[in-house]
């Protein structure tokens, strides 16, 4: 029987790291060949927010950069407990950042803030993380594009009109 993985998982208190635990405790958590602790760091902040742990979800949805955002969104509720579906609302739209399109096709928040290295839905309803460079890009096709596309339409209507005085 194939166990089911879960994208969310409470933390638990006493999970949290720090180098102000016992000295004993403190030594058999070190890997003798790196300055790192065994155990990985849950949020800081879940703790206000109904305890959950949101790092599964995170690498979920990293993994599924480029790929069309209803499919993963139908495939993060069936991988949620029926039970935390309302909670796990928040870290979603914790992860996926809200997108706004500037007239230079910069993806934008709300705020204004340029959404560089940062995971957003896209206009065609894909997820996208990309840094400044490749961001400017983009902008710089669409923006080609839609140049491309104005003289492509004035060039038709020019058409039409030749061929209505013919």
């Amino acid at each position: 029987m194939n166990k089911v993985k879960y994208l969310h998982r409470r933390a638990r208190k006493g999970e949290y790291y720090s180098w102000e635990t016992k000295k004993h405790k403190r030594d058999n958590m070190l890997d003798l060949f790196s300055p790192l602790p065994y155990k990985q760091s849950i949020r800081k902040n879940c703790r206000e927010f109904r305890n959950f742990d949101s790092t599964p979800l995170y690498e979920f949805i990293y993994s599924k950069i480029g790929e069309n955002w209803d499919d993963v969104y139908s495939e993060i509720i069936k991988k949620v407990k029926p039970k935390y579906r309302k909670d796990i609302e928040y870290d979603i739209r914790y992860h996926i950042k809200e997108v706004i399109y500037d007239d230079r096709y910069i993806p934008r928040s709300p705020y204004g803030n340029v959404l560089s290295n940062k995971l957003y839905v896209d206009f065609n309803n894909i997820v996208c993380y990309k840094d400044m460079q490749e961001i400017m890009i983009d902008s710089k096709k669409m923006i080609r594009y839609q140049k491309l596309k104005e003289l492509m339409e004035n060039q038709e209507i020019e058409n039409k009109k030749i061929q209505s005085e013919d």
